[in-house]
């Protein structure tokens, strides 16, 4: 029943807590601490029977354990009612397992000790790191080689793809709809972009009307003009203010976006 190496080096790690919690017990003057009093075992097979197989002792030990880490635990009614239904107190001992979220409320085959061996005594050992003054007496440090094989154990795996792959996005709603406006605001618009081509075309064309009426008010070259001079100060700047608005609306469409030049030049 020793199972291989790293099961043995698991239940004799778990023996040697439950027997230094024994001694900080009984330095405490604890009364009835069913731990390993008495048992002097070591073959790593005596000690997963006494670890892993259903019977009384092994109800007592995880017990007492429950109760050294929760003191009301041992006042429970599970314990009141234990004697007429057993199950009462194997329910209440999964209950504070799921409050410390080392397994689940229905993990019963694992109270009462027909889960697997290595299930069990991976159980036992993270209940007495929780035990106060045994932190260092449970093996002081995680052996990685351990939490990847219950990492990808069988009954592990299925929530592991899950996490890996999540059938959800992530990302909150508000923050999807940003990335898909922000998304389709970089595509180019070919309506909005024609729109712009055809009233560039118009604001070109009427400016070059525009100058060329200027020209034509202007008198030839070398003749003395004989122009009142408040109106063709005011010719002068009408058409400089015409002309200015003109420059200042052709260089307004003239600065498109990269992603819309292509189309303008295409209409132009």
């Amino acid at each position: 029943m020793a199972g291989t190496s790293k099961e043995e080096q698991l239940v004799r790690r778990v023996y040697a807590a439950l027997q230094v919690e024994e001694a900080l017990a009984m330095s405490r003057l604890a009364a009835s601490c069913p731990l390993v009093d008495g048992l002097y075992l070591q073959e790593a097979g005596s000690m997963l029977q006494l670890l892993c197989a259903p019977s009384q002792h092994r109800t007592d030990i995880l017990k007492w354990i429950c109760s050294s880490i929760n003191p009301s635990f041992a006042h429970s009614k599970a314990l009141v009612l234990r004697s007429s239904s057993p199950d009462v107190l194997t329910k209440e001992i999964a209950v504070l397992g799921q409050e410390l979220m080392l397994c689940r409320a229905d993990d019963l085959d694992l109270i009462r000790g027909e889960a697997s061996s290595h299930r069990q005594l991976r159980f036992l050992e993270q209940l007495l790191t929780l035990v106060p003054g045994c932190e260092k007496s449970a093996g002081g440090r995680v052996d990685p080689e351990v939490l990847l094989s219950e990492l990808y154990a069988a009954e592990n795996l299925l929530h592991l793809s899950q996490m890996l792959r999540p059938a959800l996005d992530p990302w909150p709603a508000h923050i999807k709809a940003l990335r898909n406006g922000a998304t389709s605001s970089l595509k180019p618009n070919r309506k909005e972009a024609g729109d712009v081509a055809t009233l560039l075309q118009l604001t070109r064309s009427a400016l070059e009307q525009l100058q060329s009426q200027v020209r034509g008010l202007l008198p030839p070259a070398g003749c003395d003009p004989q122009l009142d001079p408040s109106a063709a100060s005011g010719i002068s700047s009408v058409s400089m203010n015409q002309a200015a608005w003109l420059q200042s609306s052709l260089r307004e469409c003239e600065s498109l976006p990269p992603g819309r030049a292509d189309s303008v030049d295409a209409v132009t």
